[in-house]
């Protein structure tokens, strides 16, 4: 019983500490930091919580934020590095790569997702590296 609670307590020390690994863009040391962020990406700044293929089940939470003039993507359920993250015209896309030790190999994500100021959401696609597309909705909480 003591060897299940040691690697409970192990997984879960992991999962918090490293849960919101940001990408590698601008400084990570600084706070959010709204006012170097132009008008249109103010607006995006914030919690996201995503749903996968219009499932009423929700997947991750994502948040945005402004680091220096960087726009950055963390997440708060899991581990994932984030690269080449843009925002024009509404348009977020960046890869996520999901290096979980325990799923024994890195799997890729390609996302496209589209702000749609009227509803307050991001809807779009992302694309695995296994080939896989699946329809993706971002509500802002």
């Amino acid at each position: 019983m003591k060897k299940y609670l040691f690697y409970f307590i192990t997984i879960l020390v992991i999962n918090i500490l490293g849960s919101c690994k940001t990408s590698k863009v601008g400084d990570s040391s600084s706070d959010n930091d709204t006012s170097k962020a132009d008008n249109k990406t103010q607006v995006i700044i914030g919690k996201w919580q995503e749903t996968w293929d219009n499932s009423k089940t929700s997947s991750d939470i994502y948040s945005l934020k402004v680091v220096g003039k960087q726009l950055i993507i963390a997440c708060a359920t899991h581990k994932y590095e984030f690269q080449n993250i843009s925002y024009q015209n509404n348009l977020l896309r960046f890869k996520l790569l999901n290096t979980d030790k325990y799923i024994g190999e890195t799997y890729i994500i390609d996302y496209e997702l589209t702000f749609q100021a009227e509803k307050n959401i991001f809807e779009g696609k992302a694309k695995t590296n296994k080939g896989s597309t699946a329809k993706i909705l971002w509500q802002k909480f």
